[in-house]
């Protein structure tokens, strides 16, 4: 029962977390809820991805999560445009509208319409924090018919 009810306090936390953070508070969370937050994460810890662009393995982090600054940034500069009813003719994307290997592509070799244009407005810290929230719920990625 108290394991029950310590996992329904950290399930509240994280609403509050990320209603907080949507909201724009300067300090989302306190020191201690980010030690539980980041403690969270132990699902995937292990997880890694290449990137081309720094030449680096990237471990996926507190960012790429999705209360974290990569689905924010992806939010506020790619889904702009990007939705199903726009009239700047760009496709609609979601998370899982390519597999790994395809956002790969698009954040390497600037692949899509709006990275060759000059469109695409995002610093390259922001396009790490954005690649490595894609790469990490892309297609094909999760399936709860498979056992880790």
């Amino acid at each position: 029962m108290r394991q029950l009810i310590l996992v329904g306090c950290f399930t509240i936390a994280l609403v509050i977390v990320a209603g907080l953070q949507e909201s724009g508070a300067k300090e989302a969370y306190s020191p201690a809820i980010a030690a539980e937050l980041r403690k969270s994460e132990t699902i995937d810890a292990g997880l890694k991805r290449y990137d081309a662009s720094t030449k680096s393995c990237r471990k996926l982090g507190f960012d790429s999560l999705w209360y974290g600054k990569g689905r924010r940034l992806f939010d506020q500069k790619c889904k702009v445009c990007h939705t199903r009813s726009n009239n700047v003719g760009a496709t609609f994307l979601h998370t899982e509208s390519r597999p790994r290997k395809g956002w790969n592509r698009v954040f390497n070799t600037r692949f899509p319409k709006c990275a060759k244009s000059g469109a695409w407005k995002i610093t390259a810290d922001e396009q790490l924090l954005i690649h490595d929230y894609l790469y990490r719920y892309a297609a094909n990625t999760y399936s709860p018919y498979v056992e880790k």
